[in-house]
């Protein structure tokens, strides 16, 4: 089975759109060759394994100081 690579998009029309809430967070399931990766006004803060799954949690990310 190949991975449908769909996380990375979501995760950035979710951040691009405004669509989280301000203390809201997203979460992402994805085959372990499907690295998310760094995603403009979003940080990850947690990544469980399930066998060949990963599960990325995402916040808004902090304001540069």
């Amino acid at each position: 089975n190949t991975p449908l690579f769909l996380a990375r998009p979501t995760l950035q029309h979710i951040s691009s759109g405004g669509r989280l809430a301000p203390d809201g967070w997203a979460m992402a399931q994805h085959h372990q060759k499907e690295e998310p990766g760094a995603i403009d006004g979003l940080e990850m803060f947690r990544r469980e394994k399930h066998g060949d799954s990963r599960m990325s949690f995402y916040r808004r990310a902090k304001p540069a100081a």
